[in-house]
């Protein structure tokens, strides 16, 4: 069995939520033996893919007599990968080209029950397994002090200063108001967001309005950094915060997770089935609420939702991640065998 996992963005793009995913199938697949390939070169059995715009590339694997996989809706946040369409007021739904693409695929796997749902509403008639997001924990465990001191040197960081990272929609006036407000109520931490932008966008006329007109100024927008980098920068963080609920974002609570990060999160997260309040993290209705809670991130209570959240890493491993990836594969396979007799 020999799979081409297929995902080529742009060098600015490629340390986000679609690169990581690339990284955490090939893992996955490493884990349970199974032979990924880098191109077409390598013969494979399976072509993976990972996001609407290899329409073209799909149906090409298609004519070559590849089988084809999908992963949907696990890196919406990440525009380079995003499947579902998000306006304001509306529930997302697949745009015209991704709903092509999928309905061209042999299989789609989603990340839960949800976003099965919205793909079989929208018309999507290829079957569909669901497969939950996983973490690579190698990754955060057992990292050296020069490593783990690689965010603090890149932005300035000093000794025993405290951050914090949040997530959430850039474009979204609420979010910005709920950074903000937290930002102005902790002036002795520092918040970074870190979000992708358009290419043809300089950084500088990228940056909301709003944030240059009275945010804060330990409040910190910042384009996607490395890899090394970002691991380093959840690695010291006091917290990540999470605020609604536009985009899911498994692959990011994960890492969380795995770097025994307090996660808390305010506003609806109903898209984020693996948050569970008072168990693996805190959740609250409005931002005031979640401001008063960081303050309460370093009291003994607070160690066992970081242990919860942990073992919820651990449940969600590289291996356990290939041992369905090999399942999945195979059955297709096997499927193409028994149409071929």
């Amino acid at each position: 069995m020999r799979v081409l996992i297929y995902f080529e963005p742009p060098k600015e793009m490629d340390n986000y939520e679609g690169a990581r995913l690339r990284k955490t199938l090939k893992g996955a697949c490493e884990a349970a033996d199974i032979t990924w390939v880098d191109d077409e070169l390598g013969s494979p059995d399976i072509v993976h893919f990972l996001t609407p715009r290899d329409e073209k590339k799909l149906n090409k694997a298609k004519e070559k007599g590849f089988k084809t996989v999908i992963s949907c809706g696990y890196c919406e946040a990440d525009p380079m990968a995003r499947f579902f369409a998000y306006k304001k007021g509306e529930e997302p739904h697949l745009s015209p080209a991704s709903l092509r693409m999928l309905n061209h695929a042999d299989l789609v796997l989603v990340p839960n029950q949800e976003i099965e749902e919205w793909a079989k509403r929208d018309g999507v008639l290829t079957p569909m397994v669901i497969l939950e997001p996983a973490v690579n924990l190698s990754r955060f465990d057992g990292i050296g002090p020069v490593e783990r001191s690689v965010f603090n040197r890149y932005f300035g960081i000093r000794e025993k200063e405290s951050y914090f990272l949040a997530s959430g929609p850039y474009d979204s006036n609420e979010a910005l108001d709920a950074f903000i407000s937290i930002a102005e109520k902790r002036p002795e931490s520092k918040f970074f967001v870190f979000f992708s932008k358009p290419k043809a966008i300089s950084f500088v006329k990228f940056l909301p309005a709003k944030v240059e007109r009275k945010g804060p100024k330990n409040l910190i927008f910042s384009p996607i950094v490395e890899d090394d980098v970002y691991r380093s920068a959840l690695l010291n963080a006091s917290g990540y915060l999470r605020y609604g609920d536009e985009f899911s974002a498994g692959v990011s609570i994960l890492e969380a997770f795995a770097a025994k990060t307090p996660v808390v999160a305010f506003g609806n997260q109903s898209r984020s089935p693996i948050l569970k309040n008072g168990v693996n993290c805190r959740i609250y209705e409005d931002v005031s609420e979640a401001e008063k809670a960081l303050s309460d991130l370093s009291l003994p209570e607070t160690k066992s939702t970081i242990m919860a959240a942990y073992k919820e890493a651990k449940d969600h491993t590289l291996s356990s991640l290939g041992k369905a990836l090999k399942k999945v594969y195979a059955d297709l396979l096997t499927q193409q065998n028994k149409e071929d007799i």
